[in-house]
């Protein structure tokens, strides 16, 4: 393999600058978002909730972010002190939390996409058609090997 040697030290340079890359795109995620005085999960739940564009309960919410419903419920508080969200008792069962996203939230979520995109933008910059088309054929095929290990 051109520069590497052997293909053992190619892959491990490829897996460390995977690595790297991801944890680096994490910490300039997580920058951003102290902008929004919020930690990461709740920005995430606020994102998930934007995208599902209906009443989620902090149940389903817990089951998807493979969390407690006690961490939800934190999370929750919070965004609806700053007020992202609406928490209001299921018609049906006074027990279960429905979540909804208001119109402040919204606004913020929106806000994130066009950030995030620019973040996403600057990190490709460069990047050739060609080199694009073969970093996601690249990906794509990482993904197939993982769930085939699965």
């Amino acid at each position: 393999m051109d520069g590497y040697g052997n293909r053992e030290a190619a892959l491990e340079r490829a897996t460390k600058l995977f690595f790297t890359t991801e944890r680096l795109h994490h910490c300039v995620f997580d920058r951003k978002v102290a902008c929004f005085n919020m930690h990461r999960s709740q920005h995430r739940m606020l994102m998930h909730l934007c995208r599902k564009n209906g009443p989620v309960s902090q149940k389903e919410l817990a089951e998807e972010f493979e969390i407690s419903p006690a961490a939800v419920a934190v999370a929750c508080k919070k965004l609806e002190a700053m007020g992202y969200i609406t928490r209001e008792a299921a018609e049906n069962d006074n027990r279960v939390n429905n979540l909804r996203v208001t119109d402040k939230g919204k606004e913020l979520a929106e806000a994130s996409k066009r950030l995030f995109g620019s973040i996403d933008t600057a990190m490709l910059e460069g990047l050739s058609k060609s080199e694009l088309e073969g970093f996601i054929s690249c990906l794509e095929k990482m993904q197939n090997n993982l769930k085939a290990i699965k």
